[in-house]
């Protein structure tokens, strides 16, 4: 966080939306020059500490896709509904992703909750399960033609 970078790599369709697959970083080479050979698969850091405030936006905003994708939002005044997680894994100390359905008003958003770990501990259902956010911030992205919010972070949730 905080970094604005230029990335080199292959731009890819998954799952409806694009990607840049490909990247390598290399931690101790910052501030080396790069050879040419290695340039088109480096991640460069061109600044640091760079702060972007995120757009306040309401559901309807991003139910009727007003918001570009990859947008980075706020959303005020989530009570959560419903709650999906994938079954598949059932170890409990493994981050699961999930899909929070919420009400906002008298409209219906969606949050999708990458997998998430606080101190080490993975971050479930029951953190969010009947829950009111007042606020959360996160990345539009777009699942089976359904407009979410991509959470990242817990520091970005404010219950």
């Amino acid at each position: 966080p905080g970094n604005r970078l230029k990335i080199h790599g292959f731009v890819q369709s998954y799952n409806g939306m694009y990607q840049i697959s490909g990247c390598t970083y290399n931690f101790f080479e910052y501030g080396k020059p790069i050879d040419d050979e290695k340039y088109a698969q480096t991640v460069r850091i061109l600044e640091k500490n760079v702060t972007l405030d995120p757009t306040l936006i309401t559901a309807s905003d991003l139910n009727g896709g007003t918001i570009p994708t990859r947008t980075l939002v706020k959303i005020e005044n989530l009570q959560v509904k419903s709650i999906y997680q994938n079954s598949e894994i059932v170890d409990d100390m493994i981050a699961k992703e999930m899909t929070l359905t919420c009400t906002v008003g008298t409209e219906t958003v969606q949050v999708r909750v990458s997998e998430i770990y606080v101190d080490y501990v993975p971050v479930g259902e029951s953190t969010f399960r009947n829950k009111f956010i007042s606020s959360l911030v996160g990345i539009v992205d777009v699942y089976n033609d359904t407009y979410q919010i991509r959470l990242v972070i817990m520091e970005d949730v404010i219950f």
